[in-house]
Order: structure tokens, then C-alpha cells, then sequence
């Protein structure tokens, strides 16, 4: 495992948003230019908190491609006008989309060195049963 991914898992904003989330009942809005990185590994922790599953939470990382399409898709056009280049335009655009690969390590990541994301959510975020029933109650109802 790259250490590089654990540190994204456990210095995210997932960790201080989660644990607002526990005092302070209020809606959320959080974002970044692709929701990739610190933004994507927060969302699929608040999602999994919240009971969603790996599979659903995935699903919704990758719509990260389907809603900035039209940008990446200028941007690459803007690179090859402003480079002349299409292997950096491509390579800009790759980094700027998001793969199924890079959120799964998260979730192997987790597995790794907690067993469960059930397991992530109580022993390093700190949340108790209790916990995850009030932030449910207060953010699906």
C-alpha cells in the first residue's frame, strides 16, 4: 500500500467535518475543483457514515467524470490550442478526471488497516453506534 493514500484517508476533511457533523445538526456543503482527492475520500467517509454502501459511494465519485465533462473537455481543447501538444493535453485531462482505481485503494486502504469501514468509523473517527444513529437520523429524515 502507498503510504500517500493513507494519509489522504486520515488527514482529510472527512475527519473534521464528520466530527462537526456529530455536534452541530446543519447542512453541509463541501466542494473542490474535482472531488477527487481530500474532497472524494471525505465524501465516500460522510457517505459511509451516513449507511451508504462501497458500491453506491463509488458511483457517486465517479459522477465527478459525467458532471465536469464539458469542462475537461475545453480544457484539454485550451491545452492542445495553447501547447500544440495532444500527449499533455490527454495527460492534463487524465489528472483532472477521476478513476475507479484511486477511491477503491481508499476502501482497501480502510480494510487494510482496520478490517471494515464499520470498524474505520468507530476506532479512528471515534464514532460510537449512537453516534451514527443521531447523524443518520439528523441528515437521511
Amino acid at each position: 500500500m502507498n503510504k500517500g493514500n493513507w494519509v489522504w484517508i486520515t488527514n482529510c476533511p472527512a475527519v473534521c467535518a464528520i466530527s462537526c457533523m456529530r455536534f452541530y445538526f446543519s447542512f453541509w456543503l463541501f466542494f473542490c475543483s474535482s472531488g477527487k482527492d481530500r474532497t472524494g475520500v471525505a465524501a465516500i467517509l460522510i457517505l459511509s457514515a451516513l449507511g451508504v454502501d462501497k458500491e453506491t459511494s463509488i458511483q457517486d465519485y465517479m459522477l465527478t467524470n459525467y458532471y465536469l465533462k464539458e469542462y475537461r473537455d475545453d480544457l484539454e481543447q485550451d491545452v492542445l490550442d495553447y501547447t500544440g501538444s495532444q500527449w499533455i493535453a490527454d495527460d492534463i485531462k487524465w489528472c483532472d478526471g477521476v478513476r475507479r482505481s484511486w477511491i477503491e485503494t481508499s476502501f482497501d486502504c480502510i480494510d487494510e488497516h482496520y478490517g471494515s469501514m464499520g470498524n474505520f468509523l468507530r476506532e479512528a473517527m471515534g464514532l460510537s453506534k449512537s453516534d451514527l444513529k443521531k447523524l443518520r437520523k439528523a441528515y437521511l429524515h
